[in-house]
């Protein structure tokens, strides 16, 4: 459904609205958008009423800031409270209408940056004649990675859906705070604090930060790269910013990290006109302690599949490798271990059972079972499963998904994760009660179409 722009000017003030007020005022001006530009409500305070509709409720110091308004449902958003170290706004959902609705806000951003401490999605059912309040809160923590010394402004999706789950309205609103007039967009916070070298989190030590242009393809770029040490985590962080008509979800598959390949779930949702940081973490592409079986090292060297999608992940660009290297130190891979497969140039290597030393069931990973691939093959390769094969744990039946991508040349992990469920199925109480795994799996290539199975023993 096509989205309106709705931007609402605050003016910071003493006292804040108590959620869905009714009191009224009219110390509102209204100034009415022009054809096909972007509809403007402002606040003026200590001024003459205006012989105007009204789109702002007053109760002494407090005003009421109506977003929208039409066919029984009524958004109002109340004064931010505004800190050095924190933003919060309160929005209200009215249900005035004789049937049920579901409302949910996303797409979050302030001063131009896409937020993740708010979460990306929040959600609620109202039923008729009901009120309900909800909260965009600007963290600590996002202050101090896109180095944010006030807040603008924050802009977030809202859209409802009635019973038949049919989407009754979906509307981009923008709420502005006094801070809003004279604030300096064209300044890159998060680039200009990394710049001056104050790590982004506490913990955080920076190892390098770099204004670089290393991907510009249909108007989404990445303009900055940085690397930090936490502990023994390492984080690649890639600030991109999209600069097309259109939201995308800008997507890293696969990452890899000193010549190792891995699955990645990186990536961020960018709306148009804003930026994101996109960030990899070591500890997420080898949890537990996966990178001491395979011989990792410190993270040094970094090689990141990128690929821009649609708000649905209908690819609308090209894969693309992009290198980032932070050392010339090149560790040999660790090619030891029970050899399990070995076809057509791809060879794949058994790198034992790791167990979760954190596990807490029933939805955290028990164990990992490990295998390295090596794809000298003369093309990419894709390893995953059979869905028509046949898979157990000690012989019984368990069926275990997983998928590995390998650029030519190149070795890739290939790691299978077991629940709570999964131990359950197969008869076992616990990962260390497992012996034997075996499954039937698939490698395709350019010139690879191959189905084996594969077994170890532990």
């Amino acid at each position: 459904m096509k989205k309106l722009l709705c931007i609402i000017a605050v003016l910071f003030i003493t006292l804040s609205l108590p959620a869905c007020s009714d009191t009224k005022t009219d110390q509102t001006t209204e100034i009415p958008p022009a054809e096909n530009e972007t509809i403007t409500h402002r606040i003026i305070n200590d001024t003459e009423p205006a012989d105007q509709e009204q789109n702002s409720t007053s109760s002494g110091n407090v005003l009421e800031n109506v977003l929208y308004d039409k066919d029984g449902i009524k958004i109002t958003a109340s004064e931010p409270k505004l800190s050095e170290e924190r933003a919060e706004f309160e929005i209200c959902f009215e249900n005035n209408t004789e049937e049920q609705f579901t409302f949910s806000m996303s797409d979050f951003s302030a001063n131009g940056y896409m937020l993740y401490s708010t979460g990306n999605y929040s959600y609620f059912r109202l039923d008729p004649g009901n009120s309900n309040s909800d909260k965009i809160i600007v963290y600590q923590s996002d202050f101090e990675r896109f180095g944010f010394t006030d807040i603008a402004d924050v802009e977030f999706n809202v859209s409802a859906e009635n019973e038949s789950y049919e989407t009754v309205f979906e509307e981009l609103f923008r709420i502005e705070t006094e801070k809003h007039d004279g604030f300096d967009y064209s300044t890159d916070t998060y680039a200009k604090r990394l710049s001056e070298g104050i790590p982004p989190q506490y913990g955080y030590t920076i190892v390098d930060f770099a204004k670089d242009m290393v991907y510009d393809e249909g108007g989404i770029k990445i303009i900055s790269e940085a690397l930090f040490r936490y502990d023994d985590e390492t984080i690649l962080w890639l600030e991109a910013e999209n600069n097309s008509a259109e939201a995308v979800n800008a997507f890293v598959p696969t990452v890899s990290v000193n010549g190792i390949f891995a699955k990645s779930s990186a990536g961020e949702y960018i709306m148009p006109g804003k930026k994101a940081v996109i960030e990899i973490s070591t500890d997420e592409l080898f949890p537990a302690n996966i990178s001491d079986v395979l011989g990792l090292g410190t993270a040094e060297n970094f090689v990141v599949s990128f690929v821009v999608c649609d708000e649905i992940y209908h690819a609308l660009t090209e894969e693309k490798y992009l290198t980032f290297g932070y050392s010339d130190n090149n560790t040999p891979i660790d090619t030891s271990g029970e050899e399990v497969y070995n076809k057509n140039g791809v060879r794949i290597i058994s790198k034992g059972m790791v167990q979760n030393p954190e596990y807490d069931p029933p939805f955290d990973a028990a164990a990992w079972l490990l295998f390295l691939a090596e794809n000298k093959s003369g093309g990419e390769i894709q390893i995953e499963d059979d869905w028509n094969g046949e898979f157990s744990l000690n012989g019984k039946e368990a069926y275990l998904t997983f998928s590995a991508d390998i650029p030519d040349g190149e070795y890739g992990l290939l790691s299978i994760t077991v629940y709570d469920n999964d131990l359950e199925e197969a008869g076992l109480s616990s990962s260390d009660e497992i012996e034997n795994f075996t499954a039937d799996i698939c490698v395709y290539g350019d010139n690879i179409d191959d189905t084996s199975e594969i077994s170890v023993k532990y």
